[in-house]
């Protein structure tokens, strides 16, 4: 092959070599650089990783993997040039022919290997993509216990668990409506769908064993207008979801249901408290901020395509 691409099983040790390669150089793997790109490289060799080699000159110089499409399209976590090999302003050019090769692409995994921030910025926003950045906060086991303050009138506050799945779901759908954070974890269009199958999800322990003790709801007038919904991981407890109703937002309850959450974890002698926040979403950075939490990592680098992703954030 000539230029253009190729899927990876065309040369798969070129695919390994420069799998491996993108993998640990990428700044933020620290010691789980390794792991990562022993995983890839045995994905690559086993066929079960989707994915694209880029050639130029007949020589494969480039690599691009994604996760299988959802409904808006796929997720592209590598997007790698060997600039030994190939320039920078070649970025746009593999780009366009990933697009026509993979179908609509809606997040690109940034902090590109070998390319200053700034030249990133002008390749990426060149071919049509927007910045977002995502941060991990913890809250260390150090940190003292906080009392829940009294909510606004009537509001009470409760643990929230399976039963519970659908008002949860009807409030995640709410909280998350035109929000960029909405789109990041998408398999069904349509929004009630969505979030009944997060929420199914994080109950059956998808993302870590679902954790009653690090979930609370407030109930007013007889519905759920915010709630926190907490798994375990082997890094601690991971606040999974934070969701107040919109039409509530600004008046408190989600402090008030956070510091009950944190409360209940405390008591239980669970922690570290750990979670991931959208960076813009500067009500939320603020509110973690005063309950302790400290940015661990982050913010990421990361695009998305704003003809794909319909957010409003």
């Amino acid at each position: 092959m000539r230029d253009g691409l190729s899927p990876l099983s065309k040369d798969v040790e070129a695919a390994v070599r420069l799998g491996r390669a993108a993998t640990l150089a990428r700044p933020w793997v620290g010691d789980r650089g390794t792991s990562l790109a022993d995983r890839l490289d045995a994905e690559v060799r086993a066929g079960s990783r989707a994915g694209a080699l880029y050639w130029r000159r007949g020589e494969p110089v480039g690599i691009a993997t994604w996760h299988p499409a959802g409904p808006l399209g796929v997720n592209v976590d590598l997007f790698y040039l060997d600039l030994a090999a190939a320039s920078a302003d070649e970025f746009p050019a593999f780009w366009r022919a990933l697009r026509a090769f993979a179908g609509p692409i809606a997040f690109v995994a940034g902090e590109i290997v070998g390319v200053p921030l700034e030249d990133e910025e002008r390749l990426l926003r060149g071919v049509g993509l927007r910045r977002f950045g995502r941060s991990e906060m913890r809250r260390p086991d150090s940190a003292p216990p906080l009392p829940e303050p009294p909510g606004p009138d009537g509001g009470r506050l409760r643990p929230v668990g399976p039963d519970d799945a659908p008002a949860l779901s009807e409030l995640h759908r709410r909280a998350y409506h035109g929000r960029l954070d909405r789109y990041l974890f998408l398999e069904d269009e349509d929004e009630a769908r969505d979030a009944q199958r997060m929420c199914a999800d994080l109950f059956a322990g998808r993302w870590g064993a679902f954790l009653p003790a690090g979930s609370r709801g407030i109930e007013l007038d007889g519905e759920l207008i915010a709630a926190v919904l907490s798994v375990r991981r082997p890094e601690g407890a991971l606040v999974a979801d934070v969701m107040v109703d919109p039409a509530r937002q600004g008046r408190g309850w989600g402090e008030v249901v956070m510091r009950g959450t944190l409360t209940a974890l405390h008591a239980a002698r669970i922690g570290p408290v750990y979670l991931n926040v959208t960076e813009g979403n500067d009500r939320a950075i603020r509110l973690y901020t005063r309950l302790g939490f400290v940015r661990t990592l982050g913010p990421s680098v990361d695009w998305y395509d704003p003809a794909i992703v319909p957010a409003v954030d």
